[in-house]
This record gives C-alpha cells, structure tokens and sequence, in this order.
C-alpha cells in the first residue's frame, strides 16, 4: 500500500471543476491516507457530490483529511492592458469564505434545512484543518521572477497546455523588469503581443487569457502547490501541467547542483494494468458512494497491506484481488502510470538558496505519479 498522498485542486483543464473526484477515488484506492487541499471551489463540489455519510465515514476511518483553505495565491495587476502595466505576486485569505459560513451554506442549499446544515457542519469542522495560504509562497515567486531561466523554462510548458495547436516562436522569451515600487513589468515582446491578440483562436478554454498575468499566475500557482508538498510528509497529487512543471523545475535545480550525470535527477515510469475508475466516476456512470463502497470492502486488504511496505507488486496484487471481486474489474481497461522520481539528493532547493519554500528532497524519496500528474514525495 502507498503510504500518503497530498492533494491539490486541479486546473479547469484537467477537469470541468478543480476537484477532480475520479482521481481522488483512485488516490483514496491506493494510499493508506489521502491529505486534500481544498480551496471554496473544492469545497463546495465536495459537498455537493459526496455524499455526508460517505464523507464523515471516509474522515473517521483516517481514509481522508482535508486542509481548507479560504483563499489562494495569484497574480495582482496594476494598470492592466497599459504601456505601464505591473504585476506582483500574492497571497490571500476572505473572511467571508471561512469553512463554517461557507460549508453550512452549501449544505443548507443542498439539503434545505439550516438548521441540519449548521449541525452537519460543526461535525465536519472536527475533521478539517482551516489555514491561510503557506508562508513564503510570494518569495518564492520572486525567486522565479527573478530568474530569467527558470522563467522561460516554465511559461513555454504553460502555452503549449493551455494552447497545443499555437507554435511558439523559436525565439519566444517572457522577460520581466523590476520596477521602483517592486512590482514587474513585462519586457517589451512582439511574439507575446501576438499570442495575446489570437487567444481566442488558439486557448482551448474559452475564459482562458493567454496574457502576462494569466501566465505568472500559473507560476505562481506551481509554487502554492509545492508549498503543501512541503508540509506533509506524503506523495504529492496534481494535474497534468504541473506535473510538467514539476518535472522541469526538479531536474533543472538538481542538475546545476550535481557534478556527476549519474547522480543527476531522472524520472522512470512505473505502469500497472488498471481500469477506467476515474474516468467512469466523473462521466457520471458511477456514482461516488459506489466507490466507496467498493472501499469500504478492501478495507481489510488495505490494512494488511499497510504494514507490507510500498512494494508496487504487491499494490498490484491488491489491486487485482479488488477488480477481480467487485465491479471495477467490469470497467474499460486503462494503464495507471506512477512517474518515480530517480537520483534524487538530499540538501538541495527548488530556489536556489535556502529559504521559505526551499525543499530538500529526502534521499531515497519518491515521485510517483498516475496518468494524469506526478506525485513527488517532497520532505523538508
């Protein structure tokens, strides 16, 4: 059985919504325990698709944790589509968004009854850990900013994910100039001229701005996302560009601060025959209770597993023992990746220098990752 794993909310890509609830049920079918990071987005789509029973069942077996956080991180621009337009990074937290109001409210207008709703949430509220947005997230940001090659390793991977069909100019750089108050411009550039006037065009979601902001905000977001990583103890769940990210930043630090290629970071692919729980769950064909369910039968299976290690045979066995009983061996086969990370040393950091947000990858810790992200295990 795989240990933990730690949870981001997804880019609206990935999924229709930011939780992606099929992937969650695959995590919450492979690992001991599952941490989810849950801003209001996610939240509310917890409540609204879980049911309460299986929500509180999943929280009292220690299956499921969830950290809400009533805020985020992004990108605030001044003087927005100006010659003078600026940015900086942020983070922030809404009073109005705290996991009390906003859980009763949800599930009063799920379930009609305020006062049930106010009874249910004070039960949850147990089970949920509430905090601010990670410190160091904005310094660790600038560190980006500051780095014209860390930089433009990055915003590439974020155009061609949002926008696959738009080829990016050989010579495409995002180059930003600190200003006088500390916040950034963005040097003067035609090819990003361009890719912001045929966004509509290119963007495969049609909110989606390819411009200045809308790019550093998803830097900016990387950087919350290994914040959490830092806090657990635990693999590391996310979608499919950060995964790219992830991967880029990882084995670019490792790779200025080791001698020897041998000693350097890789990634090795690690494939497990499965079936389509993921995508059946957020098609709708099944529903989540049907899943867990189907957990709470492996439960036996799960424990025993647990104390056998992290062998991924033997998570292939269970596996198979589950399908092979239950209705997920029915379902369209489909091969489940986990991504391991591979030369990966003790003592470095994801900025450079020591710092807030600076990540020490433990020796002999993993990445692991599915079809859809990479889950690198990230001590401090």
């Amino acid at each position: 059985m795989l240990e933990r794993v730690t949870v981001t909310p997804h880019t609206r890509l990935e999924t229709a919504r930011q939780l992606d609830l099929g992937a969650l049920a695959e995590d919450l079918l492979f690992y001991g325990q599952v941490n989810l990071i849950a801003n209001n987005a996610v939240l509310e789509q917890l409540l609204q698709d879980v049911e309460v029973d299986d929500l509180f069942f999943l929280l009292t077996e220690d299956l499921l944790s969830i950290t809400y956080v009533p805020g985020g991180a992004g990108i605030r621009t001044e003087d927005t589509d100006r010659p003078s337009e600026r940015h900086t990074p942020i983070t922030y937290s809404l009073p109005t968004w705290s996991f009390y109001d906003f859980a009763s409210k949800t599930l009063e207008e799920r379930i009609g009854k305020a006062g049930r709703a106010r009874r249910l949430t004070r039960g949850l509220a147990h089970w949920v850990r509430e905090m601010d947005p990670p410190a160091g997230i904005k310094e660790a940001a600038q560190q980006d900013f500051e780095s014209p090659e860390s930089l433009n390793e990055l915003i590439p991977i974020v155009i061609r994910y949002h926008a696959p069909t738009y080829t990016l100019p050989s010579d495409f750089r995002l180059d930003l100039v600190e200003m006088s108050d500390g916040l950034w411009s963005v040097a003067t550039n035609p090819a990003l001229d361009e890719l912001r006037r045929r966004t509509s065009e290119v963007a495969l979601a049609p909110d989606v701005r390819l411009n200045p902001a809308f790019l550093l905000s998803e830097v900016v977001g990387l950087r919350e996302a290994l914040a959490y990583a830092t806090m657990y103890d635990s693999d590391f769940s996310t979608d499919a560009l950060r995964t790219q990210l992830i991967q880029v930043k990882l084995s670019s630090v490792l790779q200025r601060y080791r001698e020897s290629e041998a000693d350097r970071a890789h990634f090795e692919s690690h494939v497990l025959s499965g079936h389509s729980l993921r995508e059946t769950i957020n098609a709708g064909q099944r529903h989540f209770s049907d899943f867990v369910a189907l957990l709470k039968e492996a439960t036996s299976f799960k424990e025993w597993l647990s104390v056998q290690g992290s062998d991924l045979s033997l998570v292939e066995a269970y596996y198979a023992e589950i399908a092979g009983r239950s209705w997920l061996g029915s379902l369209p086969g489909k091969s489940l990746r986990w991504i391991i990370g591979a030369g990966l040393s003790a003592g470095l950091t994801l900025g450079g220098a020591p710092g807030p947000l600076a990540i020490a990858v433990g020796a002999g810790a993993s990445a692991a990752g599915r079809d859809h992200g990479i889950l690198p295990r990230l001590d401090h």
